[in-house]
């Protein structure tokens, strides 16, 4: 089963809560951006770039995927009515605004996902997985995506090293770890840090212009330092790492509560890149009450969460291989490294999910299967993508062909 095949494969589209944008009113200018082969940030610096926008004008809700086609909506605090057309980028002026746009806007996300290279035998298995998850939703991971910084569980996450208070090990793995998907320039200046770490004066007057080299700049002048040198990480790289780790023990202690409450017969393991993860298969109408209204509190030490508290049992058993509890996870001796706070839910609703089944015009003697659904924000369509690759066997990493992307806010 292949996604992605080409860019139109996966189709993206934002579903605004806010009210409509009235003609005149409001003092930011609302636009609706389309964008094909590009995430996000490069698509807005496009639009900055092209519209001379200064800093802190520009607002959007979520990140989208670079190999799709997204559209999703932005405003500009003083932006003026126009239209930009660009190399798979187009933003046309919608109205006025009396506020930014901002994932609090986001009413979810409708997707269209087009399946290929389907053999003809797996169609029945996979219209019965389809069934199913109509019936049950699926269980709310964080997907792939969110650990793109991590390269495998052996050379671990950065945020588990800044937990630990070990910032020489994490700052090297921010500078120097390797990533599948680096650029050949990229992988020129992590080996050359790699194997030159610690001669700070060597890797500065080697290095190219740019984020590491003055991070080095700044460890030739204090060598010891390795904390301050991360609170000088740029402030969405500081949130991704420790996003990353707090979201993997997320994903931890859901699959720990699902593992404890239904028996491994009534489970299903959805491939991942870093794990295979539990998944119910079948539910009584009792646990589907109880999954649908589950949410477990993202763990951080600012959680507060009484002693009796089960999402604290949860991550006390999660946490315990590494030697630490729930009221550790904090970055100590600083306030500029922090885990964010909030809650999320257990169970992921799926809604309005077709198929629709033809020839594959790309594989000769397969089948495509063109897949649409609705999905609430902060959510991961690629779950789906997942469940029905589990349901054939297909282990096989067909669901990420893109560079992941980790995400220090969630995806919208």
């Amino acid at each position: 089963m292949k996604i992605r095949y080409r860019h139109e494969d996966f189709q993206v589209e934002e579903i605004p809560s806010s009210p409509p944008p009235a003609a005149h009113r409001g003092g930011f200018a609302l636009y609706r951006m389309r964008k094909r082969g590009k995430t996000t940030p490069d698509a807005m610096g496009i639009l900055e770039r092209a519209w001379h926008i200064r800093p802190g004008a520009l607002s959007f809700g979520g990140l989208k995927d670079r190999h799709a086609v997204t559209l999703q909506y932005l405003t500009i605090q003083g932006g003026r009515p126009g239209v930009l057309r660009q190399d798979g980028l187009e933003v046309e002026y919608l109205g006025q605004l009396p506020f930014p746009f901002t994932a609090a806007h986001i009413g979810g996300n409708r997707f269209r996902l087009v399946l290929r290279d389907i053999p003809a035998a797996q169609r029945e298995t996979l219209d019965r997985a389809l069934e199913e998850v109509r019936a049950t939703g699926l269980a709310n991971y964080f997907d792939d995506q969110r650990f793109g910084s991590v390269h495998s569980l052996e050379e671990g996450f950065i945020g588990l090293h800044l937990v630990k208070g070990q910032f020489e090990p994490a700052l090297k793995l921010a500078l120097a770890g390797t990533y599948q998907h680096d650029p050949a320039e990229a992988k020129r200046e992590k080996d050359l840090l790699a194997s030159h770490w610690g001669d700070w004066q060597f890797l500065l007057d080697n290095l190219p212009l740019g984020h590491a080299r003055s991070l080095v700049a700044f460890l030739r002048d204090h060598p010891t330092r390795f904390r301050a040198a991360l609170e000088r990480l740029r402030p969405e790289l500081k949130g991704l790492y420790l996003a990353a780790w707090q979201s993997w023990v997320w994903n931890q202690a859901l699959a720990l509560w699902l593992e404890t409450s239904l028996p491994a017969e009534d489970l299903i393991r959805l491939p991942g890149r870093l794990a295979q993860w539990p998944a119910p298969l079948r539910v009584s109408p009792g646990f589907l009450e109880q999954w649908r209204n589950k949410s477990i509190e993202l763990p951080c030490r600012r959680a507060h969460l009484p002693t009796d508290h089960p999402d604290r049992a949860l991550f006390d058993q999660v946490l315990a291989p590494e030697g630490l509890k729930l009221d550790d996870l904090r970055v100590p001796g600083t306030r500029e490294l922090f885990f964010s706070r909030g809650r999320r839910p257990a169970h992921l609703p799926v809604a309005d999910l077709k198929a629709e089944w033809r020839d594959d015009e790309h594989h000769p003697g397969q089948l495509a299967a063109a897949v649409s659904f609705r999905l609430p924000k902060s959510s991961y369509a690629t779950m789906l993508v997942k469940r029905l690759q589990a349901a054939v066997g297909d282990t096989g990493q067909t669901a990420e062909t893109e560079p992941p992307e980790d995400e220090a806010a969630e995806p919208a």
